[in-house]
Order: C-alpha cells, then sequence, then structure tokens
C-alpha cells in the first residue's frame, strides 16, 4: 500500500471548506494522490517528513529533494508542523507531487 493512513480517523472533529475532496487519479492500474487528499489527510499519513526552511522553499519551487530514508511510497510534507504536500519516496529521493500551478519561488 502506498499511502498508509492510521485507521482511526474520526469525521466527527474535521471541519469542511468545501464538498468533497479529490482523492488521486488512477494511472497505470495505480493511485496517483492528489495534492487536496495530502492537505486534508496529511497528519494521518505514516510517514511524515518536516522540512527545513531551505528545502521547503525548494519543495514549493518543485524541486526534488534527497532523503536517507529507506522506505518506498507516498509520504506527507511539513514545514513548523504545517502540511504543505505530498511526496513519493523512491531510490533515496523525494519526487514532488506540488501542483505546477501552485509552484513559485517563495521565500519563508
Amino acid at each position: 500500500m502506498y499511502a498508509e493512513i492510521d485507521e482511526d480517523i474520526s469525521c466527527r472533529n474535521l471541519k469542511f471548506i468545501s464538498k468533497g475532496i479529490n482523492v488521486g487519479e488512477v494511472v497505470k492500474d495505480r493511485l496517483e494522490p492528489h495534492h487536496q487528499f495530502f492537505k486534508v489527510f496529511g497528519k494521518n499519513f505514516k510517514i511524515k517528513i518536516e522540512l527545513k526552511k531551505e528545502d521547503a522553499e525548494k519543495y514549493l519551487a518543485g524541486e526534488e529533494l534527497e532523503t536517507s530514508l529507506k522506505e518506498k511510497g507516498f509520504a506527507v510534507v511539513l514545514f513548523s508542523g504545517v502540511v504543505l504536500g505530498g511526496v513519493k519516496i523512491s531510490n533515496g529521493r523525494l519526487k514532488n507531487y506540488y501542483p505546477k500551478a501552485l509552484r513559485s519561488k517563495l521565500k519563508i
């Protein structure tokens, strides 16, 4: 399973800002999670990666990052405890899943 989510999710404490979220898209017989899925359920992912300021800026610009993690699959990235989005861990790299339309050279 790529995106492992804790089974103890309670909808009672969720606040809704819109009806529904885009969970993802099926590509080559596998689910590719959407940015909304990472943002909404990010705190429930088993693999959470807290980024330093420099890496957070690179992530928001759409760059891939290096990691020492040996796991494979999807993870959520955070900065100061706030979910930024998602990545796919593969061969020591964090493949960026931040939407191209939102990418910028923003400085934090």
